[in-house]
């Protein structure tokens, strides 16, 4: 009996080491921007419910997929989503998704690090369509790329990251 009392014990100890990867997704679309903008409406919206059924089939969970639309979706509202809901939560081996619908551009390159000369951007809710210097409320490639990064080394070697991109004009 004890030695049977061991092996169950031993047998949910390392069961509950060998839990399954937490699924972690950031929605973001974009289909109605800020009047002021200058960029017209898109049908982003449409997008939400079914990139959250395609989740919620490979195993995503409500609760672990974070919508940003619209309002939200600033720059700051983007980079928070991720902070908060990749970044933050996520642990080795987990898997994580981030869907972006809404518009892109290319803007001239602010650091040279783009052999083309430009860089390209997420365009979010109160971008301007005509790019204004000091206006940094595009999500710049390099920007982007950081907190990508910051998600990569979170989720270690075992861990997936997938970035999904529907925006036109983003390069």
């Amino acid at each position: 009996m004890r030695l049977l009392s061991i092996l169950l014990l031993t047998f949910l100890y390392f069961r509950g080491l060998a839990q399954e990867p937490a699924k972690l997704a950031v929605i973001v679309a974009i289909s109605k921007y800020a009047p002021n903008s200058g960029w017209n409406d898109l049908n982003s919206g449409n997008d939400i419910p079914l990139i959250k059924e395609a989740l919620i089939r490979q195993g995503f969970t409500a609760e672990n997929i974070l919508i940003v639309k619209d309002k939200e979706a600033t720059k700051q509202g983007v980079l928070s989503a991720i902070q908060k809901q990749l970044i933050d939560k996520a642990k080795p081996g987990d898997v994580c998704v981030f869907h972006f619908s809404g518009h892109g551009e290319q803007v001239y390159d602010n650091n040279g690090d783009e052999a083309d000369g430009y860089d390209e951007e997420l365009v979010t809710y109160d971008a301007p369509m005509e790019y204004q210097p000091g206006v940094e409320k595009h999500l710049r490639d390099d920007e982007f790329g950081l907190k990508l990064e910051e998600v990569r080394k979170k989720l270690g070697d075992n861990g997936n990251l997938l970035v999904i991109v529907d925006a036109c004009h983003s390069g």
